[in-house]
């Protein structure tokens, strides 16, 4: 049961991560998923026309719940959240964790390239990064009621296809 609420959990928190980003920023560079879709610039924009938009976001979907939900959470969630515990105990631990999650994620969004140039957007970065933490934790609470790394993995991937979806429904 939990590991589908688990699920549920991240699409939830990606979709109020999106509104909040569109609600702030519109459709300007300063909106993360805004930012983040540029990297998928590689796909022509007049293939993304009626079933081929189906087969492109269930491309980048399967890619996305796959790869970096279970990467990511083994590191985080796993290595890292577990070399902490001893010393720190297991909420500690979680906070140590989800602050390397959230600096990381400066990588997809916060220094930007634009225009040719190398950007630090301080107010909206300090704010994903805030929101990367909040969801780090997220995941870490679908950890330890699904008593397993799967309810984070699945969580992280609940959000990444609810990140894909907006991004291919929404902003290309």
């Amino acid at each position: 049961k939990w590991l589908g609420i688990s699920f549920v959990l991240g699409v939830f928190a990606s979709t109020i991560i999106f509104f909040l980003g569109k609600y702030l920023y519109q459709e300007s560079i300063e909106n993360w998923f805004v930012y983040i879709s540029k990297s998928y610039s590689s796909i022509p924009v007049d293939e993304l026309k009626g079933d081929n938009k189906l087969v492109y976001f269930a491309m980048f979907a399967v890619i996305g719940m796959t790869f970096s939900p279970i990467g990511e959470e083994l590191l985080y969630r796993g290595l890292i959240h577990q070399s902490f515990v001893p010393k720190f105990g297991n909420n500690k631990a979680s906070i140590l964790d989800s602050l390397a999650f959230a600096i990381v994620h400066l990588a997809h969004f916060g220094i930007v390239h634009t225009n040719g140039n190398w950007k630090f957007l301080f107010v909206p970065a300090f704010l994903w990064m805030t929101l990367m933490f909040l969801t780090s934790r997220l995941f870490f609470y679908s950890k330890n009621k699904t008593g397993s790394i799967y309810g984070a993995i699945l969580s992280h991937a609940g959000f990444n296809f609810a990140m894909t979806y907006f991004i291919f429904y929404y902003i290309l």
